[in-house]
């Protein structure tokens, strides 16, 4: 990711749920630096049925200034900004953030609007900073 972008200032991400690797990678990442501003919308079956995993995710990203909402959420979208590159990636697909050895599909976009709209949705429902 930093490789192909350098520094992405803006990671907005939307799953139904996700396993204890991927949310330690995310948080990881944010102490890295590679992620500037992170915000994570999840579905409630996460809340409920990973309690651990969930109790990472937002400790981590209270600590880390990040902002987190769970609600009726099966939206899997991942926003990766940079505005200094003019870099604008968003990523679609039916995966959800864990190890699922199932076909999944996603679409790949550098689009600005795109992000836009996703991260408009996103904000709309998260807490304010």
């Amino acid at each position: 990711m930093a490789g192909y972008m350098g520094h992405v200032a803006e990671f907005y991400g939307s799953t139904w749920t996700l396993n204890r690797a991927n949310a330690r990678e995310l948080l990881e990442l944010m102490d890295a630096g590679t992620l500037g501003k992170v915000a994570v919308v999840t579905g409630v079956y996460f809340k409920r049925r990973e309690a651990a995993v969930y109790t990472t995710l937002v400790e981590g990203l209270a600590t880390r200034g990040g902002r987190y909402m769970a609600l009726e959420n099966h939206a899997k979208v991942a926003l990766l900004g940079n505005p200094d590159t003019d870099t604008w990636i968003v990523v679609e697909g039916s995966a959800n953030w864990t190890a699922n050895p199932r076909i999944e599909q996603n679409v790949v976009s550098n689009d600005r609007d795109l992000f836009e709209f996703h991260r408009a949705w996103m904000e709309s429902v998260l807490p304010a900073v």
